[in-house]
């Protein structure tokens, strides 16, 4: 993995001209708006996006930590076959990734985010009560349609905050995916109470709550 890393390294330090090109193209239209103050729509718009992206992130976090136990501890299957379910969900989310920000580009950032946050919930609830080849196939729905807008709503912050593109990077990738992890121990509590079964139900109403965020923001705006 160490030699695979250094040969991306190489790849990049030999291409860097490409990739800052770009970069320093968006700073100089930043600096044009930097005299320009947050409107009230900018930071309510801002804070559900983070809300969301968080979200996300408790949920993904959370199925990544909490499939190995239901697997293995409530329905004494085989570690193996947990494994490999958890490196489905996350394989599928990366090529998710791939595939999801050219489609969000032709449908719209928004109507994409909103349309994959409620595809959320049957998908994880399919992937509850599913098993055997079934359960990698839902697997496999829920992680691209979880993680297949990770870019999307970092380049959506970004266009909200143009005057600190800064800021706008590290609150969408830095923070939302630290504060998710934190809320996977929020979900241990609800483990060690109430069993694994209900801290995985527990996520399945996480995606009502983004919606119901945007609800609130176009209330607001």
């Amino acid at each position: 993995m160490i030699l695979l890393g250094i040969l991306i390294g190489v790849i990049l330090i030999l291409n860097m001209s490409m990739f800052t090109t770009p970069v320093e193209f968006a700073h100089r239209e930043a600096k044009k708006e930097m005299k320009t103050p947050l409107s009230k729509n900018q930071k309510i718009s801002f804070s559900l996006l983070v809300s969301i992206a968080t979200i996300r992130a408790w949920i993904q976090f959370g199925l990544v930590t909490y499939i190995p136990f239901y697997y293995i501890n409530y329905l004494k299957g085989n570690p193996l076959y947990a494994g490999k379910l958890v490196s489905t969900f996350l394989i599928a989310g990366a090529v998710g990734t791939l595939i999801g920000a050219p489609l969000a580009d032709r449908w719209g950032h928004k109507k994409f985010l909103l349309t994959n946050l409620i595809l959320s919930f049957p998908s994880l609830l399919l992937f509850y009560y599913s098993s055997g080849p079934m359960a990698f196939v839902f697997s496999a729905v829920t992680g691209m349609v979880l993680i297949s807008t990770f870019a999307l709503t970092t380049v959506m912050g970004q266009a909200l905050l143009p005057q600190h593109l800064g800021m706008a990077s590290g609150m969408m990738v830095g923070f939302t995916i630290n504060a998710g992890g934190v809320g996977v121990t929020l979900l241990g509590a609800i483990a060690d109470m109430w069993g694994v079964p209900t801290a995985i139900k527990t996520m399945f109403v996480m995606p009502f709550d983004c919606i119901w965020s945007r609800f609130i923001g176009k209330v607001s705006s």
